[in-house]
């Protein structure tokens, strides 16, 4: 029972911020590892300030294998372990483990149609990857 109204309150929150999420607050939006545009079939999402993107789509464009991620569907949560980084998050809920560490986010990972999108600058930095914001162009710069 815990389980079912742990993922129903998931799932409400994020339907809540999509439906937060006005057209005339879309802003287009660029991301880039080591000057490579990320070429995806959903583009990124400004949320909170904060960049999202497919889960698999991030991972795949910063050289993390698939076999280093891990779903849990009962609870939507996600596993990623690849060297000596872990990172453990849930979908709709704001706070993450990363390397035995509490981290608070202000943008947790939301699932929207059939993707789960995972904020960019908190998962690339906790693989040792160094983002940056470019204001003008509107883009976010990984370097790895």
């Amino acid at each position: 029972m815990v389980i079912i109204l742990k993922k129903f309150i998931c799932i409400f929150i994020s339907v809540l911020l999509c439906f937060s999420l006005s057209v005339s607050s879309y802003e287009e939006v660029d991301v880039y590892v080591n000057s490579r545009k990320i070429i995806s079939e959903t583009p990124p999402l400004k949320v909170n300030a904060r960049v999202l993107l497919p889960l698999r789509d991030l991972l795949k464009n910063i050289n993390i294998p698939d076999n280093s991620l891990t779903w849990y569907e009962n609870s939507d949560s996600i596993r990623i372990k690849y060297d000596d980084n872990f990172i453990f998050m849930s979908v709709g809920v704001n706070e993450m483990i990363i390397n035995d560490r509490l981290v608070f986010s202000d943008c947790p990972p939301l699932i929207i149609g059939n993707k789960t999108y995972i904020p960019v600058r908190i998962v690339c930095e906790a693989f040792n990857a160094y983002v940056t914001w470019d204001d003008l162009t509107k883009s976010v710069h990984i370097s790895i």
